[in-house]
Order: structure tokens, then sequence, then C-alpha cells
């Protein structure tokens, strides 16, 4: 009976983190040119990821495990912190949610 209990538990828990992190987050890249980067996470646990405005044609999964989100690519994982103040920091990089 408590394993019943658990599941739907561990189920809602789960969907709360998704959603906590639901919308796009940018940051501007600078180097030759300066151009904005961002991810967009979706309620559904998708992700796509956008360079210069112009979104990849691809959908990648997301999980969300507590100040962690782990995208996953074609070409490797992308690992984000949710830092105190809401924003993502990856490589580097801190991304601020668009509003």
């Amino acid at each position: 009976m408590k394993r019943l209990f658990a599941i739907p538990v561990v189920l809602f828990l789960v969907a709360c983190g998704v959603s906590k992190v639901e919308g796009t987050y940018s940051s501007n890249m600078t180097g030759v040119t300066e151009q904005k980067m961002s991810f967009t996470f979706k309620k559904d646990g998708t992700a796509r990821m956008s360079i210069g405005g112009t979104a990849l044609p691809m959908e990648m999964p997301y999980e969300v495990n507590g100040k962690t989100i782990k995208v996953t690519g074609q070409n490797g994982d992308i690992v984000f912190t949710v830092l105190d103040d809401g924003d993502l920091l990856t490589e580097g990089m801190r991304l601020k949610k668009e509003m």
C-alpha cells in the first residue's frame, strides 16, 4: 500500500519541478559578434535551443533534479544549475528568464 502511495507523490514532485523551470531563458554570447542564445523549457519535458533568434530543428528531453536541469542532446548532455535568483548557469554562461 505504501508503494502505491509513493508513486503518485513522486510523479507530483517531478511535475512540480518541471513546471518551475517552464519558460524561455536567454543570454547574449560575445565573441566575433554578439548573438542571443536561448533555451525554451516546455511543460511536456522538452526543451528547444535558439541561437541568434533561429530555433534549432529539434526538441530535446530534459529532467529536473533539485537545482539541476539536464538537457539530453544529440551531442551530449547540457547541465544547468538553477541559481537562487532563478537564473540558469551552464559552463560559465548565465541565462535569465524572459518575462
